[in-house]
C-alpha cells in the first residue's frame, strides 16, 4: 500500500497557495539547544537559528518573505 505524503506532492497547497519548499540544517547536541540553519530551496543565503524559538522565527521569516515575494509577481 502507498502513502502519499507533503514530499511527494509538488503542486498548490489546498486554498491555491504553493507550497515553500525548505532545506533545514539541524544540529543536536545532548543538552545544548538545538542549532542550525534553514533557507527556501533554490534561493539566496539560509537563515542561521539558535534553539527552538529562533527556528520558529526562521521560518516565520521565511514564510513571509515568500508571500511578499508572490504579491510583486
Amino acid at each position: 500500500m502507498a502513502a502519499s505524503s507533503r514530499r511527494d506532492h509538488d503542486g498548490p497547497e489546498p486554498g491555491g497557495k504553493a507550497a515553500l519548499k525548505l532545506v533545514l540544517e539541524l544540529s543536536l547536541t545532548g543538552g545544548d539547544p538545538i542549532t542550525g540553519s534553514i533557507g527556501a530551496a533554490g534561493e539566496g543565503p539560509p537563515v542561521r537559528f539558535h534553539g527552538w524559538i529562533g527556528l520558529m522565527s526562521a521560518i516565520n521569516s521565511l514564510r513571509a518573505g515568500a508571500h511578499r515575494r508572490a504579491a510583486l509577481s
